[in-house]
């Protein structure tokens, strides 16, 4: 039978019309017969399948209905068993398992497969350019027993460049971890290192060695630790002094503890721990929860808060307090200073017949 299909094929034919040929007498064969002839000859590598969009086709792979649509060629070229041991060797350097005298039906899967381990060890900046395959151009146009030659005579060229590639694969996906990293603590304010993390994206460098990521990634935290520090040490300047005045004033300190609690909670005037500045990553956590620039405006709030919450202590006593916006201007001399408080006293004297008199700049 198989003979009798590679004579057929001449010139090369469709499955469909394979089928009709040996339906028809002497043959009367059964689809199915013709079918695992087309099989067996392709698996054995005597014939080149080409689907129906013209590209190379494993015939294993498909159904009945595709293989009716393919085009069946007999093979010029046999194989040698060095060859075939070749191509079974980088089956398994790309972690294939390819069974001795099914070599044909792997082709298209090894050359897939090198395509995405080269792929896996560049990509988009900052890693490197993705390397090109030696031969891909070649592989990509051949089909059959071509295709399994071409294979086997890179071999030696391949198998060394997978493992590599596979190790890149791997330090690429352990860096970009670290990318992200030192992007993040850029981004939260390590403005000095901006430059360094353009300089390895614009180069490629992220799989360079030395790896330049953990000295950037120090120094981005180190920086945002003096600022953080910095930050911090401001507010809580701002936190002290605003404490003071509350155990200074006479209204604060005559109303419940209660009460205190709920205007604090109201004026957002409740004691802040310092971020955890202990390793890159959680200074990212914590700059990311609460960034560099609301500790300042919290520093510079808190004088108002504290205002605010004194003359909500003096409401809770003396209901009917008033509040009075006083003018401030720039005192120069004694003129000045008398003329100024003159102004305040105009201001706040007919007030308070209605009550007490709260006065805020």
């Amino acid at each position: 039978m198989c003979k009798a299909f590679l004579r057929a094929l001449r010139p090369a034919k469709k499955g469909s019309e394979l089928r009709t040929t040996f339906a028809a007498p002497p043959h009367g064969w059964p689809r199915e017969a013709v079918d695992a002839a087309m099989l067996v000859l392709a698996n054995a590598g005597q014939v080149k399948v080409t689907g129906a969009d013209g590209k190379p086709a494993v015939a294993v792979n498909l159904n009945a209905t595709q293989l009716g649509t393919c085009t069946f060629a007999p093979e010029t070229r046999v194989p040698s068993a060095t060859e075939r041991i070749a191509v079974r060797a980088l089956g398994q350097a790309l972690r294939l398992s390819v069974p001795t005298g099914e070599e044909n039906n792997y082709l298209l899967t090894i050359v897939d497969r090198l395509a995405q381990i080269a792929e896996g060890a560049g990509g988009d900046a900052p890693a490197p350019l993705v390397p090109e395959v030696p031969g891909m151009d070649e592989f990509r146009s051949s089909t059959g027993n071509d295709l399994l030659a071409a294979l086997a005579a890179r071999h030696d060229e391949l198998k060394p460049l997978i493992v590599q590639w596979q190790a890149a694969k791997t330090e690429r996906e352990n860096r970009l971890r670290d990318w992200g990293l030192a992007v993040r603590l850029v981004s939260l304010g390590a403005r000095g290192q901006q430059g360094a993390l353009d300089a390895i994206r614009t180069a490629r460098t992220l799989l360079a060695e030395p790896n330049p990521l953990p000295s950037l990634i120090s120094a981005a935290a180190e920086d945002l630790r003096t600022q953080v520090n910095t930050a911090y040490a401001a507010w809580q300047q701002a936190w002290d002094a605003g404490e003071a005045r509350l155990k200074a004033d006479a209204a604060w300190n005559k109303i419940s503890p209660d009460k205190k609690h709920e205007l604090r909670v109201e004026h957002a005037l409740l004691l802040q721990e310092i971020p955890d500045l202990s390793t890159p990553e959680k200074i990212g956590e914590s700059l990311s929860a609460r960034g560099l620039s609301e500790w300042r405006n919290m520093a510079l709030a808190l004088a108002a808060r504290i205002e605010a919450a004194l003359r909500d202590a003096a409401l809770e006593l003396e209901p009917k307090t008033q509040t009075v916006a006083i003018p401030r201007r720039v005192i120069r001399t004694e003129t000045d200073l008398k003329a100024w408080l003159e102004e305040i006293r105009a201001t706040v004297a007919p007030l308070l017949s209605s009550g007490p008199v709260w006065p805020s700049a």
